[in-house]
């Protein structure tokens, strides 16, 4: 499925502050944050369709990271920036050509894995999830995108997201406490960015139609 207007326009222009840095043997590091429910994925997911277009490689030659891989836990959302930073984002920084990150399991709720990224031909990495952007991650990116959502259109976007997978249909259990921790994590580390993408759920809703 394709953007709808406001995110295509969204990602033209975080890529238009970015592309001048491909190439110059560093890595290109772009943040995706956001509360949950804002529409990180689905943006990063056009990002790096958008940049493989405008580079002419395939998507997989534009890296991923999920954070929501190295939360420890309902209950880990402020350690998460420290975790992203230590593992992948100063090894990258550093010159590393791959990295590797302790992978929670959220059905058993502990770490058993490795996360694994090759550093892309073209260099470019997006990185995606609450807390991304939060110190001491934030110094790392080239370019940061916040995504801002009213609560009751992120409600509504990950009750649609958890029934597609769920035999309980509404709004998830967990809601309620992750919002508060990502409160927690707001309060102590206001949201800094270079791209705020504002989302009313109207141009979505028709992109749909």
């Amino acid at each position: 499925m394709g953007a709808d207007p406001v995110t295509a326009a969204a990602v033209r222009e975080t890529w238009a502050a970015v592309a001048h840095r491909v190439g110059r043997g560093r890595p290109v590091l772009v943040a995706v944050d956001g509360r949950s429910g804002s529409g990180k994925t689905t943006y990063a997911a056009h990002l790096r369709a958008h940049a493989a277009e405008r580079l002419g490689v395939p998507t997989d030659h534009v890296g991923l990271v999920a954070v929501e891989e190295l939360y420890p836990g309902w209950e880990g959302l402020t350690a998460a920036p420290a975790l992203l930073d230590w593992h992948v984002l100063r090894p990258l920084r550093e010159g590393a050509t791959a990295v590797t990150w302790p992978r929670w399991d959220w059905a058993v709720e502990r770490y058993t894995a490795l996360g694994r990224m090759d550093l892309p031909p073209t260099g470019v990495v997006v990185v995606e999830g609450v807390g991304c952007s939060a110190p001491p991650a934030r110094g790392a990116y080239d370019h940061v995108v916040w995504l801002q959502a009213p609560a009751d259109l992120r409600r509504t976007a990950v009750a649609r997201r958890e029934d597609a997978t769920s035999t309980a249909p509404g709004t998830p259990p967990w809601w309620h406490g992750w919002a508060r921790a990502e409160d927690r994590l707001l309060a102590a580390h206001p949201p800094h960015h270079d791209q705020l993408v504002e989302r009313s759920g109207v141009d979505e809703e028709r992109s749909r139609a």
